[in-house]
Order: structure tokens, then C-alpha cells, then sequence
């Protein structure tokens, strides 16, 4: 007699387990090893791999340890915008971290379920939050605080204090929400309508397929759309791959990285930054001069008055100073990395003429052969 749909035995076992009531505290205590991974792997990414992929230059800021007196108002609005930035980063730190504990998460999940073990309704809660909050994250999270990174890179928002453009930049600030609003409705609709024409063709050629993705839930959809996104990607990248490994052997030849070049960057690195701390030593005392209180008082009304038709010559001197120091900074970071990557050359160049170099290299060339094979 064949079993009715409705008949237990047509139900899986992990299945009939989950179904049952289990109580609150079962449940409580099998999400413990779920929830320590994720502290676990959340604080180390948070603390340790972040700093290093994140740019710390960014964060710092030249007006750290100064009084907020008259003469540092002006500099107000670029301070309110200072900590808005500094806001975005902790939330961009917050989401690299949580994408990267809750990945590990998943990894876990999906070990558990292989191997059947803890409790299946706590699988089942911990696979449904997971998935849940790491769609979040990749769909609307990451990508909003891509282009707002984007969009304050283009409409400059994050403009120093005292520089000539900051007047003109005010409109632009208030169009910026709305530029990012757009964008991310875009990115949305291509993320769900262009996935979309690659997976209802596939399903026109059977009827129960049909009803089975009509069936479908929301989670599924999108699980369903990152998978598309990130299949093609990776065929992408292994194709700029394999024609990046041909001409790698076959066409870029570098010259030979020397002792003299290394030495001659690390000396043009340290003449800027000797440059740059004088100038930020004469940025402090001159703000330290004008943030005294008998400053104001010893120029008098006189002094007041030609000082605002002429200029004072200490805030046009503080503005050139920050002007130098803003051009030498972008200067020690480009010569940061042209000095990394000479030395990162010039390493390689050093370990090919060892055994396991030429056994790599020889390794390479064939693997370019088989590229340019496959091709």
C-alpha cells in the first residue's frame, strides 16, 4: 500500500526532529557554539584584520589634542563632517566584520547539517538568522556604503577646512543623498531583474519546475540571484586569470630591481617625511599662537579691522601650511607604496634564483602552456 502525503514515513528523520517541540532552553544551549564563532571570528576581524586592510591615514586627523576656541569655529562644519566619516567607518568595520563571522557561521551550519549533529531546530533558527542577516548585508548594507564612498569621492565632501572649493561644494553636499538614493535603487533593480532573465528561461521547459520556483520564497530568490552574480564572476576571473598568466610569462618582462633603487626611494621617503613633520610642528605652534587668549586682545580694534580687509597673515599661513601638508602626505603615501612594491620585486627577483624559485617558475610556464592551450 503506498503511503498517503500526509503519512509520517514519507518525512525525513532530521526532519520529524525538527518538527517536534523542543524546549526553549534545548534550544538556548545548542546556539552557544553558534554564537562563540561568531564573537570569536567577529572580534579578530574587527581588531586585527581590519586595521590592516583599512587606511589608517585616513583616520587621522591634525586637530587632535587642540582647545576648540574662537579661532578653530571656522573649522566646525569640517569637524561635524570628520565625524560623520568616522561614523561610516565604524559601520563599514561592523559590516566587514559581521559578513566575515557570519560566513564562518554558515561554514559551521553546513558542517553540522552533513555530520547531523547538535539540535535541528536550533540548525534551523541559527540557518535562518544567518542567511537572513547576511543578505541584508550583501544586498543592501555593503553596497550602500560603497556608493556613498563613491558619491563623496565624486562630489568631494570631505573637503579640508579653509580650502578654496568649500563654498561651492555646499550644494553639492544637500544633491548627494539623493545621487546615492538612485544609485542604490539601481543597483537593486539590476541585482533582481537581471539575475531574473538568466533563471526564468532556464525553467520554461517544465511545468513542475514552474510551480516549484513559484513556490519559492523571497530568501530563496536572492540566494538564487548572488549565486548567478557570483558564478559569473568567478568565470571572469578565471578567463582575466588565465590570459593575465600568459602575458605575465610570455610578454611583461621587468628590469631588475637593485640595492641603489631601493636605497634611493627609502631616501626620497624620508626627505618627506621630515618635511612633513616640520611643517606639522609649524602648523601646531602657529595654531597654538592664535588659540592664545591675549592674541585677539594685543591687535586691538585697529588691528581688527585692517586684519579682516587684508587677511590675517597667521590663518593665511595656517591655510598654506595645510595646503603643503595635505600634498605632502598624498606624496609619502604614493612613495609608501612604489617603496612596497620594489621591495616586493625585488624579494621575488632574489627567490627566483633559488631551487624553489626556478621549481616555481617551471611550475608557472606550464601552467601558461595550459592556459594558452585552453584557450
Amino acid at each position: 500500500m503506498l503511503p498517503t502525503d500526509d503519512c509520517d514515513d514519507c518525512t525525513p528523520a532530521h526532519l520529524q526532529r525538527s518538527l517536534d517541540a523542543f524546549p526553549p532552553s534545548t534550544i538556548a544551549f545548542s546556539l552557544i557554539p553558534f554564537v562563540l564563532t561568531f564573537l570569536v571570528v567577529a572580534a579578530v576581524v574587527l581588531n586585527r584584520l581590519f586595521p590592516i586592510l583599512s587606511d589608517r591615514s585616513l583616520l587621522k586627523s591634525h586637530d587632535d589634542g587642540l582647545p576648540f576656541t574662537k579661532s578653530s569655529f571656522r573649522r566646525a562644519s569640517y569637524s561635524v563632517q570628520a565625524l560623520r566619516d568616522a561614523s561610516i567607518k565604524r559601520v563599514a568595520a561592523l559590516t566587514f566584520s559581521t559578513s566575515i563571522a557570519l560566513s564562518a557561521v554558515l561554514v559551521e551550519l553546513i558542517l553540522c547539517e552533513i555530520s547531523n549533529t547538535l539540535n535541528p531546530a536550533a540548525r534551523s533558527l541559527a540557518l535562518r538568522a544567518t542567511l537572513t542577516t547576511l543578505l541584508v548585508l550583501i544586498i543592501v548594507v555593503t553596497p550602500a556604503l560603497e556608493i556613498h564612498s563613491f558619491v563623496s569621492a565624486i562630489f568631494g565632501i570631505a573637503s579640508p577646512p579653509g580650502s578654496s572649493t568649500t563654498s561651492t561644494r555646499k550644494p553639492r553636499r544637500r544633491l548627494a543623498p539623493f545621487f546615492e538614493a538612485i544609485l542604490l535603487t539601481g543597483w537593486l533593480l539590476c541585482f533582481w531583474y537581471l539575475s531574473h532573465s538568466a533563471i526564468v528561461p532556464a525553467t520554461l521547459h517544465s511545468t513542475p519546475i514552474q510551480d516549484e520556483r513559484a513556490s519559492h520564497s523571497f530568501t530563496e530568490a536572492c540566494l538564487e540571484r548572488i549565486g548567478i552574480i557570483g558564478i559569473s564572476l568567478m568565470a571572469a576571473l578565471s578567463g582575466f586569470a588565465a590570459v593575465s598568466s600568459i602575458w605575465q610569462t610570455f610578454g611583461a618582462k621587468s628590469r631588475p630591481i637593485k640595492d641603489t633603487d631601493i636605497a634611493r626611494k627609502e631616501a626620497g621617503l624620508q626627505a618627506t617625511e621630515d618635511m612633513l613633520a616640520a611643517k606639522q610642528s609649524r602648523l601646531r605652534a602657529l595654531r597654538r599662537k592664535m588659540s592664545e587668549p591675549g592674541n585677539e586682545q594685543a591687535r586691538g580694534f585697529v588691528g581688527r579691522m585692517m586684519g579682516s580687509i587684508r587677511g590675517n597673515p597667521d590663518e593665511q599661513e595656517q591655510k598654506a601650511l595645510r595646503m603643503e601638508i595635505s600634498g605632502l602626505e598624498t606624496m609619502r603615501f604614493a612613495l609608501l607604496s612604489s617603496l612596497s612594491s620594489l621591495r616586493a620585486r625585488h624579494t621575488a627577483q632574489r627567490r627566483s634564483h633559488t631551487l624553489s624559485g626556478r621549481c616555481l617558475n617551471a611550475f608557472d610556464f606550464t601552467f601558461a602552456l595550459y592556459c594558452l592551450y585552453r584557450i
